[in-house]
């Protein structure tokens, strides 16, 4: 019977500062002071029981969103998709600039979007404007890249007729697929370089 309630007694809410054995026990609201209370119940071993105050609770779950935060900004600074992507685009543009019978415009277009996918959380697209000399004739090549597992990826590479003729002869169908066309064709070897220079610029 001693034992039982014993043990009962651990359980049991005791008033605010007082023990069994009649010590003394100031928690302080104000502080958040932790206190340690000996319950000295005959027939039971010697036990101790922590109190924690509502100032302690809330320094605690404060202390690990901040760490959770610490950590979120620490693993975004790791990598930069938009840094990667536009350092593809300099290798692309640097390796065709060293063709012969291409004149890329050294300046050229992207955008970095965000998107709700968990797997392709950003998507990428470039512009560049290439003169190509066997045709006599300019050529918007319109990329579009994922983001996947840290590093970007190929999705589409075009080649677009000028927008200026476009409009001028109401071309219906301005964009091809580098892929639909032979594996000897100007799309076809601008899309290698540009895989190319996508696995260079990896991180």
């Amino acid at each position: 019977m001693d034992l039982a309630r014993g043990l009962l007694s651990l359980g049991r809410p005791r008033a605010s500062g007082l023990t069994s054995a009649g010590a003394s026990c100031q928690t302080s609201r104000r502080t958040g002071r932790v206190c340690a209370t000996r319950d000295l119940t005959p027939a039971v071993p010697i036990a101790w029981r922590i109190v924690a105050t509502p100032q302690l609770t809330t320094w605690t779950i404060s202390t690990c969103i901040l760490v959770a935060a610490l950590s979120c900004t620490s693993n975004e600074k790791l990598a930069d998709p938009v840094k990667d992507l536009d350092t593809a685009a300099k290798r692309f543009n640097s390796e065709v600039r060293g063709l012969s019978g291409f004149v890329i415009h050294e300046a050229y277009a992207i955008d970095v979007r965000r998107t709700d996918s968990l797997v392709t959380p950003f998507l990428g697209t470039l512009e560049f404007q290439i003169e190509v000399s066997e045709d006599n004739d300019t050529y918007v090549y319109r990329v579009t890249c994922g983001y996947q597992e840290g590093k970007w990826v190929l999705k589409s590479f075009q080649e677009c007729l000028d927008p200026l003729k476009v409009a001028r002869y109401e071309v219906a169908h301005p964009c091809i697929d580098a892929e639909e066309t032979s594996s000897e064709s100007t799309p076809q070897k601008l899309r290698a370089i540009f895989v190319r220079s996508l696995r260079a610029s990896e991180p």
